[in-house]
């Protein structure tokens, strides 16, 4: 049994040489191979694959979920950073961006072009994000950066600006109209305690009083007139009314003075007029702590990686080749 084993351990021990013989033997050719493959690979990359240039864009994005407005307290559309970074591959801004960057639309789509696009958020700081944009050549990544904010900023600037100029119209209407309802709902209540108050005496004569009660006395002094409280608490109810009204009065007119307002920053945000000062918080929130550059190196493809590939491509098939004329070729003849 152990003179088996010895057997068959010399038997690979000769097979292993014999292996390393047949490689050893046919280096040059391997040698050979694999540096055409290297070299061809080299010259691929280098001059047929097209290059990859990477602009970043940092980003700092704080945006609060309250706006206070000269017409009220606004809540913002969304409750975090991310869902506010993550506009940026809305197809509008993606869209303007093409356009600004004069791309042919039948040759490139939305799609591929924000598969050029990616974001990093830094974990240690929560509100820090890094925009990537890919291009064929450095001037174009900076410059697809440099559109991409400032689409970003002004799609944002434009959807808080409007959804809230909306959300206040609506409001300013629903009020105006429940205010128009009262203040009717006091006219009429103002007009029934003037006409009440005309037929209620202003005083009270308490000797004529007290003789309708057939009550004689002299042992005390009668006045001949009181105040009658009647008229007096409906004479102060008038005067709480005609309040009330002014107050309400006051409200409409305001009511229409903010919708009218409302309605022109409406009619300007449908005209691209992004000027007015109303709801400015996207500038104050998101901004960059440094301008975009150019990249002075190609991200991809990686020459020297692809070199090195293309070698053990290459030395893989050579090995291939060198066995195979060995022991396929050798054993036929």
């Amino acid at each position: 049994m152990n003179e088996q084993q010895n057997f068959n351990r010399y038997e690979e021990e000769v097979d292993l040489k014999e292996l390393f013989m047949v490689i050893w033997k046919g280096k040059n050719i391997i040698i050979t191979i694999t540096l055409i493959f290297a070299m061809l690979t080299g010259i691929f990359t280098m001059f047929l694959m097209e290059p990859v240039y990477e602009a970043k864009l940092d980003l700092i994005v704080n945006m609060p979920p309250i706006i206070n407005t000269k017409y009220g307290d606004y809540t913002m559309m969304m409750t975090t950073n991310d869902q506010y970074i993550n506009l940026i591959y809305s197809n509008s801004i993606i869209l303007q961006t093409m356009q600004d960057m004069k791309l042919d639309m039948n040759k490139s789509t939305i799609e591929n072009f924000s598969n050029k696009i990616s974001i990093s958020k830094d974990e240690k700081t929560p509100n820090s994000f890094t925009v990537r944009v890919q291009a064929k050549s450095s001037s174009v990544a900076l410059e697809m950066a440099k559109n991409l904010y400032k689409n970003y900023i002004k799609f944002l600037d434009t959807t808080i600006k409007s959804r809230s100029s909306e959300y206040f119209i609506n409001y300013y209407t629903t009020e105006l109209s429940k205010d128009e309802v009262i203040l009717d709902t006091n006219k009429k209540l103002l007009k029934q305690n003037q006409d009440m108050l005309k037929q209620i005496p202003q005083t009270i004569n308490q000797k004529d009083a007290l003789n309708d009660l057939n009550v004689n006395s002299i042992d005390y002094i009668v006045l001949e007139n009181i105040i009658n409280e009647n008229y007096k608490k409906v004479e102060l109810d008038i005067i709480t009314i005609e309040q009330t009204i002014s107050d309400i009065k006051n409200k409409i007119e305001l009511s229409k003075q903010y919708l009218d307002e409302l309605n022109q920053i409406k009619n300007n945000i449908a005209s691209s007029n992004l000027t007015i000062e109303f709801c400015e918080v996207v500038e104050d929130s998101i901004y960059l702590p440094s301008q975009p550059v150019a990249p002075s190196n190609k991200t991809s493809p990686s020459t020297t990686l692809n070199v090195v590939i293309g070698a053990v491509i290459g030395g893989m098939i050579s090995v291939i080749y060198v066995l195979i004329k060995k022991y396929w070729f050798t054993e036929t003849k």
